[in-house]
Order: structure tokens, then sequence, then C-alpha cells
């Protein structure tokens, strides 16, 4: 059985990658505003959006929730 997705907040990505980040280089902090920093916020907030848009196209497969080009698409599939 494939696990179910758990929704993440940016903080919890952030904390998870500065926690990796400084594990595996061996350093106990990092400088606030350098740009190891930015990196690791910058990809946070991406992959925070990526898990956002996978969410609302998980959404929008289902029938009680699609609207629109969705909707629409579900009725071509089911021939309705």
């Amino acid at each position: 059985m494939a696990d179910i997705p758990t929704p993440r907040s940016y903080s919890q990505t952030l904390g998870d990658m500065f926690d990796a980040f400084l594990s595996k280089q061996g350093i106990r902090s990092l400088r606030v505003g350098g740009p190891i920093v930015s990196l690791l916020e910058a990809a946070a907030q991406s992959d925070l959006r990526n898990a956002q848009d996978i969410f609302n196209l998980l959404t929008s497969a289902d029938l009680d929730n699609a609207t629109g080009l969705a909707l629409m698409r579900i009725g071509r599939t089911e021939r309705v």
C-alpha cells in the first residue's frame, strides 16, 4: 500500500533542510542572511509550492471537488 502524503509546513521543510545540511557538513550553525541560508530558504519555498500544486491536483481529480476543465476531463473519461 502506498504511503499517504502528508502536507508539511514551510518551517518543517526548512528545518529538515537545515538539520540535514548541518549534520552532513559537520558544522554547528549558519550565518543569518548568509548565502547558504538564502539557498535553503528558496529550496524550501519551492518544495512548498510543488507540494501545494500536487495536493491541488489530487483534490481536483476527485469528482466532488472538480471544477472547470478538471470536471470536463473527468466527464470525458467517464463518457458522460
